[in-house]
This record gives structure tokens, C-alpha cells and sequence, in this order.
């Protein structure tokens, strides 16, 4: 199908869903031959920020304008649901952490502004509002423990956040903030800086 619009990968309001399927190809042949087709994702999604051994994120767009995170696996498409919700509950840039942490942004119907969500691996959820600003494309630092990068957009200035999720109910203490951009920052700032960074958890 086509490629995705941007208003489906910066999770804007109003955004149809994607016009195509993901096709999940076997690259191991060390031949020249083309990649082998394996499975598709039956659903209509759009691929996330985040891999592991069993599979890789993606978002469903639903007709109700929410989105949904799911998990789909490499041999077969089929997709584990992690984050669900109601009608027009967006959630979405997620990514994967060590020992089955999870981090995304949530938006409700009606607000303008993604809170925070972290799940630690017994499925305990924290939520960090979006009071100063709007959280974008969260990421686990790489030396195995929760710790987390992500963006805060703030009108037009865009923040670079680290905050540690191990630290519970004092999470707030841990926060700090660095910012990247004074003026003329929007999502799509915070998409493309981190549009090269995949996440890929072992």
C-alpha cells in the first residue's frame, strides 16, 4: 500500500488509517536472491519504535480515532495486544525496556497534550502528565536498568527529559530536562530526531 501520511505517524487527531499492511520478509538467504516472504500482519498498522527476539511493535488506528499498541510476531503477524482503550483513547510512539518494561504516550479524547505511561514488568502502570508540555518518543537508556529519554514539547521549544521509573512515587525528583529547541519545534521535530533510533531489546 501507500506509505503512511504524517498525520498517522505523529499520531495527530483526525488521522485515517494507514492505506497498506505490513509483509514480514526473510533476509537470512545469504544468496542474491530477493528476501523470501514469510507472513502478513493482518490488521493495518503501522510499525513501531521497538524490536526483540519474538517480534515488533506496531499501532492500530481504529475507526473510533483511538489506537492501540501491539506486539507482532516475526513468524506469524499474529499480534498480542499490550495497550488497549476506549474510544478515542490515542496511544502511541511506544517502546520496549529490559525485563519487560513498556513506555508509551497517551492522549485522551479531547486533550490536546500525551501524558507519559510507564508498565513496569509485573504490569504496574505509572502515568507522568503532560502539564508543562506534551511527552513524545520515550526510550530506555541501554545499560539494562528502567532509566528513560524522551521528548517534552512545550509550545514551540522541545525538551530532551531523563527520569528514572525505578525510583516510584519520587519519580518527579528525578527528572532533567535539556533543551534542544527554542522556537519552531512541533511533533514532527521530535519524530524525526529520534527517526533513526530503533530500539531492539535481546
Amino acid at each position: 500500500g501507500l506509505p503512511p501520511e504524517w498525520s498517522m505517524l505523529l499520531a495527530e487527531p483526525g488521522s485515517p488509517p494507514p492505506d497498506g499492511g505490513v509483509l514480514i520478509h526473510d533476509l537470512s538467504s545469504p544468496s542474491a536472491e530477493p528476501p523470501r516472504p514469510m507472513a502478513p500482519v493482518r490488521e493495518p498498522v503501522l510499525l513501531g519504535r521497538a524490536v526483540d527476539d519474538a517480534g515488533f511493535l506496531v499501532e492500530f488506528i481504529r475507526p473510533d480515532g483511538g489506537r492501540w499498541i501491539g506486539h507482532a510476531d516475526w513468524d506469524t503477524g499474529e499480534i498480542r495486544w499490550l495497550v488497549t482503550g476506549g474510544p478515542g483513547e490515542v496511544n502511541a510512539f511506544a517502546t520496549l525496556g529490559p525485563g519487560g518494561w513498556l513506555a508509551w504516550c497517551r492522549r485522551g479524547p479531547g486533550e490536546d497534550r500525551f501524558s507519559l505511561v510507564l508498565r513496569d514488568p509485573a504490569g504496574n502502570e505509572q502515568v507522568v502528565p503532560g502539564r508543562s508540555g506534551s511527552w513524545l518518543m520515550p526510550r530506555f537508556a541501554l545499560d539494562g536498568t528502567a532509566r528513560l529519554f524522551a521528548m517534552v514539547l512545550r509550545g514551540s521549544a522541545l525538551d530532551a527529559v531523563f527520569l528514572d521509573p525505578d525510583a516510584g512515587p519520587a519519580i518527579m525528583a528525578t527528572i532533567r530536562r535539556t533543551t534542544l529547541a527554542t522556537d519552531s519545534a512541533e511533533v514532527a521535530t521530535a519524530y524525526q530526531a529520534m527517526a533513526a533510533d530503533l530500539t531492539m531489546i535481546t
